[in-house]
């Protein structure tokens, strides 16, 4: 199956996913070593990706800024349950907030959002809060 998560792309080739997708139709007495061997040449693979120091490719692990974190939250968000969705969805709509009461300078504002959480969404909040680089 081809798909369109980027580390997937760097590190299975065209050939691997042919191989993957047929898998279920390869004989049970074999299908096991057939997977072992994908699975340690994606890591091989993943291995090369990272002692390669093209910029690009150092570029999937590299410190987020936040409109990373929004596209990596919407790359994550077909593998959620909805729940999930919902809360991260919760959790960027809270730290927008706190972005704009940081503009205005005002820990009240901060206080005041703070104080409207319940304590579940506060604590999700708070385990957030490195995410989106507001540690302090």
């Amino acid at each position: 199956m081809i798909t369109d998560n980027i580390f997937d792309n760097l590190t299975t080739s065209r050939q691997l996913n042919i191989i993957k997708s047929a898998l279920p139709y390869i004989p049970l007495n074999i299908r096991k070593n057939v997977s072992l061997l994908v699975k340690l040449t994606e890591l091989k693979n993943t291995f090369t990706l990272f002692d390669n120091k093209n910029e690009y490719t150092m570029g999937i692990c590299s410190e987020n800024s936040e409109g990373n974190v929004v596209e990596m939250m919407n790359s994550i968000k077909p593998f959620c349950t909805q729940k999930e969705i919902e809360n991260m969805d919760f959790a960027y709509n809270i730290f927008a907030a706190y972005h704009l009461s940081q503009n205005d300078s005002s820990s009240d504002n901060i206080s005041f959002l703070k104080a409207m959480l319940s304590p579940e969404q506060l604590a999700l909040f708070n385990s957030y809060k490195s995410l989106f680089g507001l540690e302090k």
